[in-house]
């Protein structure tokens, strides 16, 4: 796949030792990648075996080079969480395909549990792959952008340092995910929402004032901050079951259960990456741009 991109020619990839054309002419090779025969994981990664510089697929322009970030990507988790170096285990490769095809928070749940430190770069990387990886697919850029506004939503009421512990980043969302999971399954929405905001807030009060942004604001009155604060969380609560419980897992709470880990990966990811994101400094254009609104 990368040959027509480096040299300009096309290619043909196959096992057989009869070529799937015609030897004296080019006119059967209307493509500019024909693999024959791939293995069952090029299947699961949606890749086409008859691959054109430029087409138009399910209404969009698609690459040779999109096809090739896609393959490349899949390659580049299986290498960097499922192999044992020296060993790179590509009999398990479909098994990472599947995974990361399925959902696009498996990327963020194989990394965390392959990287023992969590760094900027790692971060960066793997936000960028999942980024990359939901390119054309509606619903996996919808679970991507629910994960990044939960942690934004959050955020605004909890904030702890990322050299915290997973459990303590992860705190609002870990509860809120307890609860839905715990209450009964005919228990009111609205009374859901509320009697879960309610409990959130409780274990808020317990935490220091450092991790709570709206409260340390000292410029307000203390009983301006906490209605600010109660009316946060209730915001983020109110996400959380209606897109993210009811939206995304259509009130399924076993499905909801078996992703539950998936999902706080790549919460925890979009936690880093927002922190690392805010310690960035301004450019001067920013700050312009800040002070005129």
């Amino acid at each position: 796949m990368a040959l027509p991109l480096v040299l300009g020619i096309k290619v043909t990839a196959t096992t057989s030792s009869a070529p799937p054309y015609n030897r004296d002419s080019d006119s059967e090779f209307l493509t500019t990648v024909q693999v024959d025969g791939p293995a069952s994981f090029w299947n699961l990664l949606d890749l086409p075996t008859r691959i054109h510089l430029e087409e138009e697929r399910k209404g969009q322009v698609k690459h040779l080079s999109d096809w090739l970030n896609r393959l490349l990507i899949a390659y580049s988790v299986h290498l960097d969480c499922r192999s044992k170096p020296p060993d790179p285990r590509w009999q398990a490769f479909p098994g990472t395909v599947h995974a990361i095809t399925d959902d696009v928070l498996a990327i963020f749940s194989l990394a965390h549990a392959s990287f023992p430190v969590l760094s900027d770069e790692i971060v960066q990387r793997y936000w960028k792959f999942a980024q990359i990886w939901t390119a054309g697919n509606p619903a996996m850029k919808q679970q991507l952008d629910i994960t990044q506004r939960l942690v934004q939503e959050y955020r605004v009421f909890y904030q702890v340092h990322v050299a915290k512990s997973t459990y303590a980043i992860l705190l609002p969302l870990s509860k809120v995910l307890e609860d839905i999971l715990s209450t009964p399954s005919d228990l009111p929405i609205e009374t859901l929402i509320l009697q879960t905001s309610e409990r959130l807030h409780d274990a808020l009060r317990r935490q220091e004032p450092k991790r709570r942004p709206l409260v340390k604001d000292h410029s307000l009155s203390i009983e301006i901050r906490v209605n600010n604060e109660i009316q946060a969380v209730h915001q983020f609560v109110s996400t959380c079951v209606n897109d993210l419980f009811l939206g995304q897992y259509k009130g399924d709470r076993a499905l909801l259960q078996e992703h539950r880990s998936r999902i706080k990966s790549g919460a925890e990811f979009a936690y880093r990456l927002l922190a690392m994101e805010e310690t960035k400094p301004k450019t001067k254009k920013q700050e312009v741009e800040g002070a005129q609104l």
